[in-house]
């Protein structure tokens, strides 16, 4: 049985926040672009050496905030072991056991945390590769919170595309073709809610315009939206379960 859809707040890492590198300094913005590729890159970096990125969360007007994370994900990277700390309002570093992690294969990684955190800085360290001895790779970096869950629910997630571009015929016949740009549009239903569930959902929702949704087992699609329109619900008298269903389209 595959695990349940995920639904997390925007990332809270995006262009607003003061971000520092060990090294790659010149290739953060590829952390937030929201773009796979191209990805950050350490630069004369090699086995036994350390790489750290560290963020400061910072508002539209350039102010120190405070961010709920509970959720860190690393898409196409090829980090081995990383560890995390995150930085409270007084200025200290903690550590955040559940990004302690080795011996990792996958390309994109989640790390669930116990309980959020509110944080006023985030620190990721990767110390090893795979494969080993090259530089530290990673396309995005996601802080986030868990908005929803529905490990008791039902739920459905169909993707579309939206293009803008378009086609014509010269007088001679040729099909002349373009495409400016494409972009992912999902419609999530989640059915069999109990009214806790649905509440606080919707709750999330009216505060969440911006969420990442993870689709698929791990990470291996996670992608953020925007809602597109308001939620709509449904409720079933026989059962006493709501259903609540959703349009996204990519930021």
């Amino acid at each position: 049985m595959t695990n349940p859809v995920k639904l997390f707040s925007a990332n809270w890492l995006d262009e607003n926040c003061a971000v520092t590198a060990s090294s790659g300094g010149g290739r953060l913005a590829y952390l937030y672009d929201g773009k796979l590729s191209p990805q950050w890159s350490s630069s004369g970096s090699g086995q036994g050496t350390a790489e750290t990125i560290s963020v400061s969360f910072r508002s539209r007007w350039g102010n120190p905030v405070t961010r709920q994370i509970d959720r860190v994900l690393l898409l196409n990277t090829n980090a081995a072991a990383i560890s995390a700390q995150w930085q409270d309002c007084a200025g200290q570093w903690h550590n955040i056991a559940e990004c302690a992690l080795s011996g990792i294969t996958a390309a994109n990684v989640l790390a669930e945390l116990a309980a959020p955190v509110a944080a006023r800085g985030f620190a990721l360290t990767i110390s090893e590769t795979n494969p080993p001895d090259g530089e530290k790779r990673l396309g995005e970096l996601k802080l986030c919170k868990n908005l929803a869950d529905f490990s008791r629910a039902l739920t459905g997630v169909s993707f579309s595309c939206k293009d803008k571009g378009g086609s014509y015929y010269l007088c001679g016949g040729k099909l002349v073709t373009w495409r400016q740009y494409r972009k992912t549009a999902a419609s999530l239903k989640a059915d069999n809610l109990a009214r806790a569930d649905r509440d606080a959902l919707l709750a999330a929702l009216e505060e969440n315009l911006l969420v990442n949704l993870c689709a698929e087992d791990g990470a291996d699609k996670t992608l953020e939206l925007a809602q597109s329109a308001p939620p709509q619900q449904s409720y079933d008298r026989r059962t006493g379960l709501y259903s609540v269903s959703l349009e996204l389209t990519e930021r």
